[in-house]
């Protein structure tokens, strides 16, 4: 729909009311400037004549919004079956054109993406939709999001076993549901009195547990809605690359959002729906982390704010079932919009490693240095020894391409001009030219630099 194209607004409405404060005060001032020009123009014109610094020019101008033409940008070779090829992303028109152009002026667009309806007109072709499905299936929903990528980089750096993935949660809803119907109706499932008991990960359901949490969250409170998406607004001068990856995650919203629609309505979880179970899930209400859980099943209406607090239970349920991909998640702040509160690391077999300060390090988005690289071995040292696979493409990714956070204070820079970063090759250079480094933390600095120097991030 036309107003899909509007959805990156809705992240910053927690910021309404200090922009609505900031317009008032302006309109003020402005109101307050209006009168004083009145009162000069009155005064002028009892002497028969204006001041000349009353004399006010008019101002006509044709509004910006018309003068958008909808011209698709230069054309970009993508790879055949993209998302963007196979969806013509090409010929859509600048995302920001659309995006501040009237409906009006969209409507005589040629290349409008948008039907009579308000519907995307790629989601009726079958090539399109293929495209979509085949990559949103393999996408982790921890990951979808340019903030949750960045505050989720254990779900990208971790190889699991059996990863969660859109496509695992939408293989099978009702019998997720009819499995989490089951396992909350029995009390051993429930651990009362214990932390975790990964015995009961096959028996309790925990995957089924994990996967209607996902599915919840994305199909019954909004979740489609809350994912940040990374956005390039007119005055960055976005390229032509950046405007269809706009594009392509508007795409991906609606894809989404289409198989949410095909989800039976029933499958939501309230109390009113599901009364039965209330009293099975009172253990549920304290969780074994010592804090409250805010909202009781037996309380739960048809509300974002109790339907999201049934994902953060189900979550930190199945991790202390033992599902691994519950165990790398923790809590998530969006400010003046949401939060996502499970912590099941705290339980999983990840909990000592993804707590420790090697990790935390690593998980920041700084320069290349020695310090920080070894910093990295020791944590996969750690990860070695307790035998938890990890994706090597990833780290050499995430620790030698930029850009980089920044170490000015709040995030500005200096007036100084900061030096350019050391490659990576440089930074392993420093570590070989050390004689105190022991052979199996040589060897895993040997690994890094063999995948940066596939992977092109070398030098």
């Amino acid at each position: 729909m036309f107003h899909n194209r509007r959805n990156r607004w809705f992240w910053i409405g927690g910021l309404g009311l200090v922009a609505g404060t900031v317009l008032l005060l302006l309109w003020s001032l402005s109101h307050r400037q209006a009168l004083e020009v009145t009162s000069i123009l009155e005064a002028s014109s009892q002497d028969g004549e204006l001041s000349s610094r009353a004399v006010i020019e008019p101002v006509t101008a044709e509004p910006i919004l018309a003068t958008r033409t909808g011209a698709p940008l230069p054309p970009i070779n993508f790879p055949q079956g993209s998302i963007q090829d196979a969806c013509g992303l090409n010929e859509f028109p600048a995302w920001n054109d659309h995006f501040e152009a009237e409906d009006t002026v969209i409507a005589s667009w040629a290349n409008n993406p948008f039907n009579k309806e308000g519907n995307w007109i790629a989601l009726e072709s079958p090539t399109c939709t293929e495209a979509l499905e085949a990559y949103i299936s393999g996408v982790n929903p921890f990951l979808w999001g340019h903030a949750e990528s960045i505050r989720n980089g254990a779900f990208a750096f971790i190889v699991l076993e059996n990863p969660l993935t859109f496509g695992r949660v939408f293989a099978d809803p009702g019998g997720d549901f009819k499995r989490v119907q089951d396992a909350l109706s029995r009390p051993e499932c429930l651990l009362q009195n214990t932390d975790s008991n990964w015995e009961l990960k096959d028996s309790c359901h925990a995957e089924a547990l994990m996967n209607y949490a996902i599915l919840h969250r994305f199909c019954f409170d909004e979740g489609v809605h809350r994912r940040t998406q990374k956005t390039y607004w007119e005055e960055d001068d976005p390229t032509p690359a950046q405007d269809r990856f706009m594009w392509k995650e508007d795409l991906e919203d609606a894809w989404v959002r289409r198989k949410c629609e095909e989800i039976d309505p029933t499958l939501e979880f309230t109390s009113e729906m599901y009364p039965e179970l209330h009293k099975f899930v009172k253990p549920l209400n304290q969780s074994t982390s010592g804090a409250l859980v805010p909202i009781l099943f037996a309380n739960l209406k048809h509300s974002t704010s109790n339907a999201r607090n049934t994902s953060e239970i189900l979550i930190e349920l199945a991790a202390r079932l033992g599902e691994e991909s519950a165990g790398l998640t923790k809590p998530f702040i969006k400010l003046y919009s949401h939060q996502y509160m499970e912590q099941g690391y705290q339980f999983g077999r990840f909990r000592g490693l993804l707590s420790s300060s090697p990790w935390r390090e690593l998980q920041s988005k700084k320069e290349p240095s020695a310090t920080r690289l070894l910093h990295t071995m020791y944590l996969l040292i750690g990860f070695e020894r307790t035998q938890i696979e990890f994706d090597w493409e990833w780290l050499a990714s995430h620790l030698c391409t930029p850009p980089y956070e920044s170490l000015s204070p709040l995030g500005t820079e200096t007036e100084e001009k900061r030096a350019e970063p050391k490659s990576c090759r440089v930074v392993v250079d420093e570590l070989y030219a050390r004689d105190d480094l022991p052979n199996f933390t040589l060897n895993l600095i040997d690994q890094f630099a063999q995948s940066a120097t596939e992977l092109g991030v070398y030098d």
